[in-house]
């Protein structure tokens, strides 16, 4: 009897009497009836007391549910095209979206593999994966479509990469473009010697010249120069600087800092730039500025991701690589942002 909560139920003024609280239901203090398992729970019998939830019952394994609704004690077997977490009250809750499959009993959606791509949800079988078609290709898990391989690059069926037509060439998976590979040019149809665009032109074998024992290779040219020699002002600016053997670029005497350029006071009322994806992956960047904190939102064409687990984030910067060096932008005014994103960008000292 010490092992059992009662009860209290009143049958008249005076005259209180007590019920057993039984399996399946568990009676918290102070309760007026016997209460069933939350949804997404299945009761259990111990020799403890039936005084709480935690105690009377347990949650439905990964890859069952269980509803509130149901006369059934025993969680259910998740059925073929949906998934269940561990604690679900309804399958219903989680279809199985499209780019996944779901067998009988699913915990969580299992990704199409690389090479392959799902179209449609509450798919059931491995074989609602389709191959990717010829020409295409899909390097990632979970996709609903296969990527083109574009002109300068081919594929058979069910690939996860694309062949480049030129020789010496890396495909980019990135953005399906081929360029050389490290060490190799190609030269474009206008006769000018380019390694870093894409074509399905061969690419040939760099032969620099070999630099004397005295000279340095420049980074940014790959020319031989005398390190003592060569003037960094044009780099560096008015107070000059002196050329790093190792490194081929110059290491500056002096730089402006970012306070000189936007102090706090500048900072205040820069914009604040966040960004997000949209259901379509369309990166999206949010600004707000002034007193007023007017916002806008701007769509950024022409870019490479973002990866697919980043939807969001509060904090952005903005880098500028050239072939005089990498530079940081500081948001002084959306117009700054207007022109860094226009690819205007033409002086960055």
């Amino acid at each position: 009897m010490w092992g059992e909560v009662f009860r209290l139920i009143i049958a008249g003024p005076l005259l209180p009497f007590w019920v057993r609280c039984v399996f399946p239901y568990y009676c918290p203090p102070g309760s007026a009836q016997m209460l069933p398992c939350d949804g997404g729970h299945m009761p259990q019998e111990g020799s403890g007391l039936r005084d709480s939830l935690q105690k009377s019952c347990r949650s439905c394994e990964m890859g069952t549910y269980r509803s509130s609704a149901t006369s059934e004690m025993l969680c259910q077997a998740c059925p073929e095209g949906f998934s269940c977490p561990q604690g679900v009250e309804s399958y219903l809750q989680h279809p199985c979206p499209a780019g996944y499959y779901c067998p009988s009993m699913a915990s969580v959606p299992v990704p199409c593999p690389p090479g392959s791509y799902g179209n449609t949800s509450h798919a059931k079988h491995s074989a609602e994966c389709y191959p990717c078609p010829a020409d295409t290709y899909n390097h990632l898990f979970g996709q609903t479509a296969c990527f083109p391989c574009g002109s300068s690059s081919f594929s058979q069926t069910g690939a996860t990469s694309c062949h480049c037509r030129g020789q010496n060439r890396v495909f980019q998976e990135s953005d399906g473009s081929c360029i050389c590979q490290a060490g190799f040019i190609y030269y474009d149809e206008r006769g000018k010697e380019r390694s870093d665009g894409n074509s399905d032109l061969s690419c040939q074998l760099q032969v620099e010249e070999r630099c004397a024992v005295t000279e340095v290779r420049l980074a940014s040219t790959r020319k031989c120069v005398v390190p003592e020699q060569y003037d960094c002002a044009t780099f560096c600016g008015q107070f000059g600087g002196e050329l790093s053997p190792e490194l081929g670029i110059c290491h500056c005497m002096q730089y402006v800092s970012a306070e000189e350029l936007c102090d706090r006071f500048c900072l205040m009322g820069a914009p604040r730039v966040s960004l997000s994806v949209g259901s379509n992956r369309e990166f999206l960047l949010h600004l707000t500025w002034g007193k007023e904190r007017r916002s806008r939102e701007m769509e950024v064409l022409s870019v490479l991701g973002p990866e697919e687990h980043v939807w969001n984030s509060e904090r952005v910067h903005f880098v500028l690589f050239g072939p005089r060096g990498v530079y940081g932008l500081i948001l002084s005014s959306v117009q700054v942002l207007e022109t860094f994103l226009s690819g205007k960008v033409c002086n960055v000292d």
